[in-house]
């Protein structure tokens, strides 16, 4: 129960693959909870400074709404997808992002997508 219960609830769901350990994230939920948060929920320290501001900004119903609830309630969430069709075909100009090819057929090299 208590604080040490929602660490571990949390911690048991989302602490992969960010932290190596559900030991891990339940450390550095303790050591400071914004952060700790941050860190299972966002991998790149822009996408991590950006959930800590998110916080400070929007509070931590706010936090909850957009990096837990919209991403397990609505999986059309933008910021999920479920499989390879989920990515945009293209990038609208000056948008940040990556964009990927791959084989849509492994044995066909005139295949790129």
């Amino acid at each position: 129960g208590g604080l040490s219960g929602c660490y571990a609830s949390f911690c048991s769901e989302f602490y992969f693959p960010n932290y190596d350990s559900y030991d891990s994230c339940i450390v550095g939920l303790m050591n400071d909870p914004r952060l700790g948060f941050c860190r299972a929920m966002r991998k790149t320290t822009t996408d991590i400074d950006e959930c800590l501001g998110f916080i400070e900004d929007n509070g931590w119903s706010g936090a909850l709404a957009k990096y837990v609830e919209m991403n397990s309630v609505n999986p059309e969430n933008e910021a999920c997808i479920s499989n390879i069709e989920g990515f945009p075909k293209e990038l609208l100009p000056c948008e940040n992002g990556v964009l990927l090819q791959y084989l849509a057929d492994a044995q066909d090299p005139d295949s790129w997508t």
